[in-house]
């Protein structure tokens, strides 16, 4: 969402609306409007939106004619301002305290971490000094702290409005807010062309070496409004000018027209609108209207005037706001601004505010000497009370405990604070505003403020908006609760019960994804991390249903009772604390899911760019609403993008934070789909391969399913074959993976989810009304209480896909979802090109334009285009059509590449005769070869060779060759053809690395014959030779200079040489070959010496030498007991003790140098896992000699093992555990249970390893604790 007011790009927007100019040379921003019939003059005035004081270089005429005037006039409404805040702030960046706070949060980590409840901490406190907000700021004052010296206690635009209001005058907007709002964030900050150079250096010339910042502050300051219109010209895009200034011009100018009628006016709009032939000035000229500038000096008169305005109050209206769950009720002066438990009401009349900011304490679940105590926020008093502080009063009673504080900033505005310590949270209600005003009018407010007191009542509690009951102590605070929120917020319960000291607790949460999780793992997950936070690693389970899961525990020696529920993609956390069973029962047995309302404030939304309409809530999605603008391109496009597809997705939401995604696709022009049937199913297989992990398909996939007979069901089961296929991790270096060496941890584990994907309750049908396709199916997964509702909808050249989750017994009884999906509707736009028509004819009318930029842009779309054999007539169309020029290469040779690929005699002809023609340039010579590479079939290699036989191709860019190899690679079966006779090109610099690529991926396939090696073994024994000189440098040179010769550093540097492995290996028979192998295993890089074992293994041939040299080296060890008892069994492994084998696993996985390092055994601990034993064992390691300047540093590690039925580890079953820094000696029992934590949950996308840090800064700490 664009932000307003709220980025640099804002700023300069709202200090550049400041000015422009007025027809004649006179310096002035106050104008005389008379004339045209009126009875009275009028007036206008040309302001700056910010409170700097050049903004405020007044004239007495100001104070003269805006005192005198009947109506005064702004911009827009800032009552209208105020109400759009909540719609602007969503709650997670606007307050400028949540800006800071959210870098140093120590809570973020997986979804299930969101449950585990922070301890009040010190930065949480000092929020609640911060009297001003940042949206109240945005609104009353746009000061900042650091220049208030330098500024006005508010901008001239507010201080023109609160002058109209003290002074009893009428006060209007010239505009709609919205409407303005609206302006801005249709911008179009992409279609934005570079200035000429005659603009820019127009632009240095007027600068005169000043920031434009510098520059426009001067001719402000000097009212010279003609170099202000100037700078505006040469620095606004001229839509950004249409849309910012002309057209918000003649809207004002018709308000002026309108308001001067009716009495004496005086208006102020920002200076950038008086200026230029559509400038305020001009449009009101031309309506007949005199207007001439107004000279003035501002002398003491006018200060006085100022004076007296910035004191004089008007008496506020205060009206008793009551928050949501009646713990708190106060006075407030005006609009409310909510921003999560917060909530603020400015004084627009007078510049004060009212604030309230709850926090919860959640101290309840911290140690005794670890609760929160009033003492700690006395602390805080007078580092963060903004000037001095003139009284300060401690109040309490049994269960509440308060302080008041009044005082006065250094510029002299009084303040006041209550702080309010309750049971649960900290409330604090706050009053500021300029001068005396908080001491004029403070009574009103606090002498009425009631905060609820505790009592052991219990009663049900149900949200605003409808989704659950539960039974809880009357006593009790709720956040998130709202009745038509513009944010939805996740809903968080907590209740205090007097009778024993109980305390309660319930978070509602939503992930911002669905994942088809197992549901079992979720409930139980939710109260392990909880546990897990607070030292409780032990807890029972007492009960469980189909969704839910109740446990106890003891924290701090206190018991605790917990509760998860499981409602699609709402998640549940309750709990109580120190309750009785009496108590717990009747919180967890009263919880019930009940409908939400969702029934109201819907509108129908009609996109205008991708043509579709149907039923939102208008709050929730009210941005939406007001972005729903044509996308019209100011410049034209590219001369070759003028056929382009189109995307876009939209997430709709309800008042109660249930969401609806929505998917579009425009298809490009040239794109074809088989049939309707077929690209259902095309779309749904590409739903469950990215469900399935597995590489997404394009959007803009131009490979349509054939529309073949075979059942869904068996397009299922392919994909889970496939996905159950993926039993041992390739994850990254380090965890389950090194080189060769491949764990079965997931396997042995059961780590991996194999449950199968179903579509149930599938419906396809047409819509004859309005001519488009549905097909709707929930989607499930065995294990997930939650499915996915799923529409499709083709009207043909545009796709949509909806989804949103619902829980597993979904019952159609969401009136949000039901309503969006039954009302969304395709426009009845008929899009000129069929998807399913052949678009050959097509391409061939657009290659044969007169228009340059068509005719372009028609071969750069050829990507989208499917050639077959049935084409060939309208394919030697296209070939006598296009002229192969040097300007149009990079088009032509996408052309040529899917041209080749077509099968068939006939191209076969037109390949060979254009590759030899001399007019045909290296770049389409590729391209040929490119398309031949994807037939697939053995003539089109012949052709190849024969090709690059006739002619070889050396690019300009070596990664062109590079491209050219990797299509062989994906066809190993046909492409082998190449060898030997590609290596006739070894020689060429630009051939020779992907040769040698190409062949090490043949030499590792299904394929690979070393027959066909044999005619250029003596080739690549010479360059194995040069390959293995320069690894034995590299190797010395390290060696010299004591670096280890392992890691990625090693795998990284013999890369070649490890191909050369594979190529040298079939004729190790052979004496000279036998020698190249033994002299590359003495170099004794332990990543090369594993895969030269595990190639000899893998083809049979047991390098029994090698295999022992490795079993004794600590390095190697664990590597080769995994391949050889893999591979090999009938090898005879040595008897090597277990905890040998895992110090050897921790040397190769992270990269331990043992020459510089010390690696100590730390412990061996054992844990189940689904019914697996599980040992771990873990070592200290840290450098011999500490670096100078540097400090000492021990890191953790570890290796995991699964055991088997005779308790022995299982060599090929392991985790590398990542490592861990010991940042905190006593803690390294903590970080182990996270390793072993994190190895067995290694799948699971949500999950937190770590416990949050809430000690880092909460009131633990201080002194007096």
């Amino acid at each position: 969402m664009k932000k307003f007011l709220l980025s640099p790009l804002f700023t300069f927007l709202f200090l550049a609306n400041s000015f422009c100019f007025g027809q004649d040379n006179n310096n002035s921003l106050l104008w005389e409007i008379s004339g045209n019939g009126l009875e009275k003059k009028s007036y206008l005035y040309g302001t700056m939106h910010v409170s700097d004081r050049v903004s405020y270089h007044l004239t007495d005429a100001f104070f003269k004619h805006l005192t005198e005037a009947d109506i005064v006039a702004t911009e827009s409404d800032f009552n209208e301002w105020a109400s759009l805040e909540e719609l602007l702030n969503d709650g997670t960046s606007n307050q400028m305290e949540n800006l800071w706070l959210d870098v140093f949060d120590s809570s973020k980590g997986g979804f299930y971490s969101n449950f585990r409840l922070q301890p009040a901490n010190r930065r949480d406190i000092l929020t609640h000094f911060h009297g001003i907000t940042y949206s109240t700021n945005n609104l009353l004052f746009r000061t900042s702290p650091q220049n208030q010296d330098f500024q006005e206690i508010t901008y001239l635009d507010m201080f023109i409005y609160q002058a109209g209001k003290k002074l009893n005058k009428k006060t209007v907007g010239l505009e709609q807010a919205k409407e303005v709002l609206a302006t801005i964030l249709n911008l179009d900050f992409e279609d934005i062309e570079m200035p000429s150079e005659e603009t820019i250096q127009a632009l240095f010339r007027l600068l005169r070496n000043r920031t434009p910042e510098e520059a426009l502050a001067d001719f402000y300051r000097e009212k010279d409004i003609e170099l202000i219109y100037r700078f505006m010209e040469l620095t606004m895009p001229e839509h950004w000018r249409n849309d910012l200034l002309y057209n918000r011009n003649e809207i004002m100018v018709r308000s002026i027209d309108s308001l001067a009628q009716k009495g004496s006016l005086f208006a102020s709009m920002g200076a950038g609108h008086l200026a230029g032939e559509r400038g305020a000035i001009e449009l009101l000229r031309k309506k007949g209207y005199t207007v001439t500038p107004v000279h003035s000096d501002y002398t003491e008169w006018g200060r006085e005037k100022k004076k007296k305005i910035d004191e004089l109050f008007v008496i506020p209206s205060f009206s008793l706001y009551i928050t949501v769950d009646q713990m708190a009720s106060v006075p407030m002066p005006g609009a409310l601004l909510h921003n999560k438990a917060n909530t603020s009401s400015p004084d627009l009349s007078n510049g004060g505010a009212v604030n309230l900011k709850r926090l919860p304490l959640n101290d309840f679940i911290v140690e005794k000497e670890n609760r929160f105590n009033h003492l700690s926020l006395d602390s805080l008093f007078f580092e963060n009370i903004p000037g001095e502080i003139l009284s300060k009063e401690f109040f309490q009673e049994k269960h509440l405990q308060y302080y008041d504080i009044k005082n006065i900033t250094r510029s002299g505005n009084t303040h006041r604070y209550r702080f309010y310590i309750t049971p649960l949270e900290l409330v604090t209600i706050s009053m500021i505003g300029p001068g005396n005003y908080t001491r004029q009018f403070e009574e009103e407010v606090f002498s009425h403020i009631s905060i609820k007191n505790p009592s052991d009542t219990w009663e049900t509690v149900i949200p605003t908006r409808g989704g659950f009951s539960v039974s809880l102590p009357g006593y009790h605070i709720i956040y998130g609760s709202k009745e038509n929120p513009a944010h939805p917020e996740n809903i968080e319960i907590q209740a205090f019960d007097p009778s024993n000291n109980s305390y309660y607790f319930l978070l509602k949460k939503s992930p911002d994804g669905f994942i088809f999780e197992n549901s079992i793992y979720e409930l139980e997950r939710i109260q392990s991390e909880f546990y897990i936070q607070y030292d409780a690693t032990e807890y029972s389970v007492t009960g469980s249903t189909f969704n839910s899961l109740t446990s106890e525990s003891t924290i701090h020696g206190k018991n605790i009772h917990l509760k998860t529920i499981i409602d699609g993609n709402f998640y549940y956390l309750a709990g109580c604390i120190e309750c009785n069973t009496h108590q717990k029962e009747q919180m967890f047995e009263s919880f019930t899911l009940i409908p939400y309302h969702d029934d109201t404030g819907f509108r129908l939304y009609s996109d205008v760019n991708f043509l579709f309409s149907l039923d939102l809530p208008y709050r929730q999605n009210e941005l939406l609403f007001l972005t729903n603008t044509p996308t019209v391109r100011v410049k034209p496009p590219d001369k070759d993008e003028w056929f382009a597809s189109a995307s876009k997705s939209y997430s709709f939401q309800s008042a109660n934070g249930h969401k609806v995604d929505l998917f579009v696709y425009r298809y490009h022009p040239y794109i074809t789909e088989v049939s309707v049937d077929s690209l259902f199913r095309k779309l749904n297989r590409r739903f469950l391969t990215e469900y399935a992990g597995k590489e997404n398909a394009e959007e803009a996939s131009t490979d349509p399913l054939n529309d073949e007979e075979d059942s869904f069901a068996a397009l299922l089961l392919e994909i889970m074959e496939k996905e159950s296929q993926n039993t041992t991790g390739s994850r990254y270096f380090g965890a389950l993976h090194a080189g060769p060496v491949i764990s079965g941890w997931e396997h042995e584990l059961d780590l991996i989810n194999n449950s199968p994907y179903t579509f149930e309750n599938e419906q396809q049908y047409y819509v004859e009304d309005g001519d488009y396709h549905v097909f709707k199916a929930f989607v499930r997964r065995e294990g997930t209480l939650g499915q996915l509702k799923r529409m499709i909808v083709f009207k043909d050249g545009i796709r949509y896909i909806l989804e949103t989750p619902v829980p597993y017994d979904y019952n159609n009884d969401n009136t949000f979802v039901e309503r969006l999906f039954e009302s969304f509707t395709p426009a009845d736009t008929i899009l000129p090109h069929s998807v399913f028509e052949n678009k050959l004819p097509l391409f061939i009318e657009h290659l044969q334009s007169d228009n340059d930029s068509i005719r372009l842009s028609a071969l750069n779309s050829v990507t989208f285009l499917n050639f077959t054999r049935a084409d060939l007539p309208e394919i030697q169309k296209i070939l006598d059509i296009v002229e192969i020029t040097n300007r149009e290469t990079e088009y032509i040779k996408v052309l040529f590449k899917k041209i080749a690929e077509v099968n068939d005699p006939h191209i076969f002809e037109f390949i060979d005769t254009t590759y030899r023609k001399h007019n045909i340039n290296t770049t389409l010579k590729l391209a040929l070869l490119k398309g031949l590479a994807n037939q697939k079939n053995h003539y089109a290699y012949e052709k190849i060779i024969e090709l690059l036989d006739y002619y070889l191709p050396i690019p300009e860019r070596k990664v062109e060759t590079q491209r050219l190899f990797r299509e062989f690679e994906r066809n190993l079966e046909y492409s082998s053809a190449l060898i030997p006779r590609i290596f006739d090109h070894f020689i060429v610099e630009e051939y020779k690395s992907p040769i040698l690529d190409f062949s090490r991926k043949f030499a590792q396939s299904s394929n690979f014959d070393a027959e066909k090696l044999e005619p250029v073994k003596d080739i690549i024994l010479a360059n194995a030779n040069i390959e293995f000189r320069r690894t034995r440098s590299w190797v010395n040179n390290r060696k010299s200079q004591k670096r280890k010769i392992l890691g990625f550093d090693a795998v990284n540097t013999t890369r070649d040489l490890l191909t050369y492995i594979y190529l040298i290996h079939p004729f190790t028979g052979e004496e000279r070959f036998a020698q190249w192998w033994n002299n590359v295993s003495e170099l004794q890089i332990p990543e090369i010496q594993i895969e030269m074992l595990n190639l000899s293994l893998n083809r049979m041939a047991t390098d029994t030498d090698l295999a022992q040299k490795l079993l004794q080296k600590e390095e190697t060890r664990f590597a080769a007991t995994v391949l050889l008892s893999l591979k090999d069994p009938g090898f005879k492994l040595p008897n090597i003790p277990e905890a040998e084998l895992a110090r050897s696993a921790v040397v190769l996985f992270d990269h331990v140098d043992l020459e510089n390092q010390d690696l100590t055994f730390y412990k061996e601990t054992k844990t189940q896992h689904n019914e697996k034993t599980v040992r771990f064992y873990f070592y200290k390691c840290k450098d011999k000699e500490t670096p100078r300047g540097q400090v000492e540093e021990t890191i953790l590690m570890s290796k995991g093992f699964v055991l088997d039925d005779n308790g022995m580890i299982i060599p090929r079953a392991f985790f590398s555990g990542l490592q861990k820094p010991i940042k905190d000696p006593d803690k390294i029992d903590e970080y182990i249970f996270e390793v072993i934590d994190q190895s067995l949950n290694w799948n699971n996308q949500r999950a937190t390893y770590e416990k949050n840090d809430f000690t880092a800064s909460p009131f633990f700490g201080f002194d007096f604790f």
